[in-house]
């Protein structure tokens, strides 16, 4: 069974967290809670791993060093001018996905 959670970025990172990446864009608004050494970090590995956000994509990171994660999922939002209401269900369908593939 999937425990979703939603903590405020003071609480500090643990677990696995998942972060929604638009394309082109390397963790904006919503992420901005996140304090900005854990983005910086969260930044070098998606360049590192060639992320690029693109629409429909997703990837687990496991343990990612530097962080205190068992894991990072990342799902591409696609461009940030073509979301929609419908386009953001979908990444969240997709995170979902990735999230119950996941032993626990």
């Amino acid at each position: 069974m999937i425990r979703v959670q939603f903590a405020a970025a003071a609480a500090g990172l643990t677990g696995t967290v998942v972060v929604f990446v638009a394309e082109g864009e390397l963790l904006q608004a919503p992420a901005s809670g996140i304090k900005e050494a854990d983005i910086k970090k969260i930044r070098e590995l998606l360049a590192l791993n060639d992320y690029k956000g693109k629409k429909g994509s997703s990837d687990v990171l496991l343990r990612p060093a530097g962080l205190p994660l068992d894991r990072l999922v990342v799902v591409g939002l696609g461009k940030a001018s073509a979301l929609t209401p419908l386009a953001a269900q979908e990444a969240g369908g997709a995170a979902y996905a990735r999230l119950a593939g996941i032993p626990g």
